[in-house]
């Protein structure tokens, strides 16, 4: 699964520049977000082992996002890309924020 965790394994890193130019970090950053996609199966039968990265995200005026790019990669090209498709999805509150960093966690598990 792909998921967004406050903070996974980037203690602090979760970070949003809000319109006014101030800097919020951690788990504040998510009182903004008003639609997070819902998590990310990635039906392969290769074991990506549990990766963690984080991206940059670009915010419009309007609470969408308008650009993605991974600040530190998940390590695998198609993972990053479904990650950045994901974020691309989210949804912030219009006119507060500019830009923030978005942990992204990845696990393989068997059901």
């Amino acid at each position: 699964k792909i998921t967004l965790e406050l903070g996974a394994k980037f203690p602090g890193e979760m970070s949003a520049k809000t319109a006014q130019g101030k800097t919020i970090t951690g788990p504040d950053v998510a009182e903004f977000v008003t639609y997070e996609p819902p998590a990310q199966v990635v039906n392969r039968n290769i074991n990506f082992g549990q990766r963690d990265g984080l991206f940059h995200v670009s915010i419009g005026p309007d609470g969408t996002v308008t650009s993605v790019r991974p600040i530190k990669s998940l390590g695998v090209k198609e993972l990053d890309e479904r990650a950045t498709q994901r974020l691309m999805k989210m949804k912030f509150r219009p006119g507060t924020l500019t830009e923030a960093q978005i942990p992204v966690n990845f696990s393989t598990f068997r059901r």
